[in-house]
């Protein structure tokens, strides 16, 4: 019982030291749900497809502030020498974009509306479990780039393996352009299968609330 106890209590340091190494995966979602409740509150119509719209459109703006944030630190970095890296930083991103905070947020969205009743949000197992899968996504998003490092350095350099959580490895000097292949292969692999998964949970929910939708009759809800 006491290494049970143990062992639950070093899982709950070491995600906790997870949040705490990477903050952006608590207030990501927090400042999600703050802004979509507060617009949501000017929304008479609070059907779960009306969250999806509206988590797109917020998604949207949080990709945008963050991309811009990364083109100023690539600028600063570089000291605006190597203008074509940061178009080539901002297209890579710009691709990626559907696929990361706006369809996070479109699914924190809809199972919020989703989860209105009389004109009032609560919180229910959809939203908690979606929340759950969304900062799930969010943290194997941000662990890419290290996981990629690791399996490059393992499957190309044969230097080991060195799983950590959450992995922060970078390349320390630049790598032999082989490698860099490798490594461009892995990288993307592990961020287009997240994204496949996103988007996938994305169009099933949007599905299903259409089902639901049609299924129910719309009841007009009264707003203070």
């Amino acid at each position: 019982m006491f290494a049970t106890i143990g062992h639950t209590f070093g899982l709950m340091k070491m995600s906790w030291r997870v949040l705490m190494k990477d903050r952006e995966l608590i207030w990501f979602p927090i400042m999600a749900g703050a802004i979509l409740l507060v617009v949501a509150h000017q929304v008479h119509h609070r059907e779960p497809r009306d969250g999806i719209v509206l988590g797109v459109v917020v998604g949207a703006g949080f990709a945008a502030f963050e991309s811009a944030g990364y083109a100023v630190q690539a600028m600063i970095n570089s000291r605006g020498d190597r203008i074509v890296d940061i178009v080539e930083l901002e297209v890579f991103r710009a691709m990626l974009a559907p696929f990361g905070h706006i369809t996070w947020t479109a699914l924190v969205g809809g199972a919020l509306f989703a989860s209105s009743r009389g004109g009032r949000f609560h919180f229910n197992r959809r939203l908690g479990l979606t929340l759950l899968g969304v900062v799930t996504l969010h943290a194997l998003w941000d662990q890419s780039y290290g996981w990629a490092v690791t399996i490059t350095k393992g499957l190309v350099e044969d230097t080991g393996w060195t799983l950590l959580w959450p992995n922060a490895q970078f390349w320390a000097t630049t790598p032999p352009d082989d490698v860099m292949v490798w490594f461009n292969v892995i990288y993307n692999v592990l961020l287009w299968t997240n994204a496949l998964v996103g988007a996938t949970w994305l169009f099933r929910s949007w599905r299903g609330y259409g089902r639901r939708a049609a299924a129910e009759p719309p009841t007009p809800a009264t707003y203070a």
